[in-house]
């Protein structure tokens, strides 16, 4: 796993939001909820967010609900926001993007 890792503060979770517009900090994860125009193009980023997940070696809750779908990040093994979930929400942003 990634030992190093440690649980960001409260100030720097916010400070770090800054850069990440649409994400924001529910029930103690950085959360992202992403509209789609059909249920496909959802599976789809589904899809490329579980492969994205695997190369990374850290996995979302993912929710998805006909053409919406919530990611969540957090690091279990801290019990709180990481460097890493910020890392994956920049990739997740960018599959968003593309």
């Amino acid at each position: 796993m990634h030992p190093e890792l440690t649980a960001l503060s409260d100030q720097e979770i916010e400070k770090r939001l800054v850069s990440l517009p649409g994400w924001t900090v529910q029930d103690k994860a950085l959360t992202r909820v992403n509209k789609f125009p059909t249920y496909k193009e959802a599976l789809d980023f589904v899809y490329k967010v579980g492969t994205a997940a695997e190369e990374n070696d850290h996995h979302p809750d993912i929710i998805m609900n006909f053409k919406t779908v919530t990611v969540r990040y957090w690091t279990h093994s801290v019990n709180g926001i990481s460097d890493l979930d910020f890392k994956m929400a920049v990739i997740v942003e960018k599959l968003i993007g593309g």
